[in-house]
C-alpha cells in the first residue's frame, strides 16, 4: 500500500542536520556566538560569515522548538517577575542582613539568547535619506 497525503506530507518536514544538532548542542558553551560556533562544528568560514543561513533554516527552527519551547521561555518570563534572588550578609562570620530581590539580569540575558537563538526578533530596520553618487549617476535614497 501506498503513503496517504498526510504521510508523505510529515516525510518532506525537514530534519535538522549533523551539523545543525551540533551546533544547537555546543552554541551555549559560546556564549551564543552562531559564527564561531557554525566553524567549531564544521561550517565553511564563509557560510559562518552568515549565520542566517543556520538560524533561518528549517531544521534549526526544529531544533529551537524542540530545545527552547515557547512553553518554556513563558515559564522564564514568569520567572522574570516571581523568583527572588537571596544575598546574605556577613560580618565577622555572621550573617547580619539577607535581602531579597529578583535577579532579574541573568534571567533577562538568558531569555534575550533564547529569543534569538529562534529568530523570534525582527530584523532591525534602519532608515536611510541621502542622495549618492556613482560615476555620475544620481540616486536618490529615501
Amino acid at each position: 500500500m501506498g503513503l496517504s497525503q498526510r504521510e508523505r506530507r510529515n516525510e518532506c518536514i525537514a530534519m535538522a542536520t549533523q551539523k545543525q544538532k551540533a551546533a544547537a548542542k555546543k552554541i551555549l558553551e559560546n556564549a551564543g556566538n552562531v559564527s564561531k560556533t557554525m566553524i567549531e562544528v564544521g561550517y565553511a568560514p564563509s557560510t559562518a560569515k552568515n549565520p542566517m543561513e543556520l538560524t533561518k533554516s528549517k531544521g534549526w527552527k526544529e531544533l529551537m522548538e524542540e530545545y527552547l519551547p515557547d512553553t518554556l521561555l513563558a515559564e522564564k518570563h514568569n520567572e522574570l517577575l516571581t523568583v527572588p534572588k537571596i544575598t546574605k550578609i556577613m560580618r565577622k562570620g555572621t550573617t547580619t542582613e539577607i535581602e531579597e530581590s529578583t535577579d532579574t539580569h541573568a534571567i533577562s540575558k538568558g531569555l534575550d539568547m533564547a529569543y534569538k537563538l529562534k529568530g523570534s526578533y525582527a530584523a532591525e530596520k534602519r532608515d536611510i535619506n541621502g542622495v549618492i553618487e556613482i560615476t555620475g549617476v544620481k540616486i536618490s535614497v529615501q
